[in-house]
């Protein structure tokens, strides 16, 4: 899902999204989607 090696990393991303908005995460722009989703897509 996430191309993070350590899981911490994750979390704390993870922690850092509510201060934006839950609706924020999961309504967030293209750009900033791609950058939180795997380049693998």
């Amino acid at each position: 899902m996430f191309a993070f090696n350590d899981h911490s990393i994750v979390k704390k991303v993870v922690s850092f999204l509510p201060r934006v908005g839950v609706d924020g995460r999961y309504g967030l722009p293209q750009q900033r989607r791609t950058s939180l989703a795997s380049p693998k897509q």
